[in-house]
């Protein structure tokens, strides 16, 4: 049996390359019928002989995939998931996803995980016939980088909420709240945001909200994607309406500044 060579190419037009063992690895194993196949699968110690390596676990499960052997795909899928869910949990906490987020994140990993593998039409699950977890680690990455940009605008929203008792505003509603490990780089200065407890202070509050969620915590307006927390959907108003306020606040503060000869 042939092994099926990887399509996928690195920035120098090279094609990426299994490393020997596993090469020597899938060809040992091709000829195995399926229950030998998935006995050595469930076997999840690296070090054991009989044990499939992840990126030959990853091979079979795609040439599984291209022979539309679904029961197949979908044993060896568990065999895999088995092996590196605690692992993407843990690299999704060690960057700091939040209890609260990590089952999402977890899930939204093992998503484009499998989603990768089993795209025919794509290459881009090559990388884990390669390495499979530092491919994995790249997954995690990313996925952990967009929910500490969620974290992030969850912290703005908490901390920006009753903003319209007028002690909190005097004391703490006009600078940002979020802690130093969560907070967008880089911070304003110390000047700056003392500029800013004055000159926001001339906004109405929705409007200061708006412009400090806009300006400081980078929300969008609007967005396509349903999951992304928008300005729009926060304040219950219209994208249109949302760009009018920024408008005004930005008018405001310009007028300020020029009374203000800053």
């Amino acid at each position: 049996m042939d092994i099926r060579p990887l399509a996928k190419r690195t920035q120098d037009g090279a094609p990426y390359r299994r490393q020997g063992h596993v090469t020597s690895q899938i060809g040992e194993f091709s000829s195995l019928e399926d229950p030998a196949l998935l006995q050595r699968a469930a076997i999840a110690r690296r070090e054991a002989p009989d044990s499939l390596l992840e990126e030959t676990l990853a091979y079979f499960l795609r040439e599984a995939v291209y022979a539309g052997r679904e029961d197949l795909v979908n044993q060896l899928a568990e065999h895999l998931l088995r092996r590196c869910s605690i692992t993407v949990r843990r690299q999704l906490l060690r960057q700091g996803v939040s209890a609260a987020n990590l089952d999402d994140a977890a899930q939204d990993v093992i998503g484009m995980l499998f989603g990768q593998i089993v795209d025919l039409g794509s290459d881009q699950g090559d990388y884990f016939q390669v390495r499979f977890f530092d491919a994995l680690a790249s997954l995690s990455a990313k996925t952990a980088a967009r929910y500490l940009r969620l974290q992030r605008r969850q912290a703005a929203a908490v901390a920006l909420d009753g903003d319209d008792d007028a002690e909190a505003e005097e004391s703490n509603a006009l600078t940002p709240q979020v802690s130093e490990q969560n907070r967008l780089y880089p911070p304003p200065t110390g000047e700056d945001l003392a500029l800013v407890r004055v000159a926001l202070g001339t906004l109405e509050p929705h409007i200061r909200q708006a412009f400090m969620l806009s300006h400081y915590y980078d929300f969008p307006t609007e967005s396509n994607d349903p999951t992304v927390p928008t300005l729009s959907a926060m304040f219950g108003k219209t994208p249109r309406t949302i760009r009018n306020w920024l408008t005004r606040a930005e008018e405001q503060l310009r007028l300020w500044r020029s009374e203000e000869q800053i």
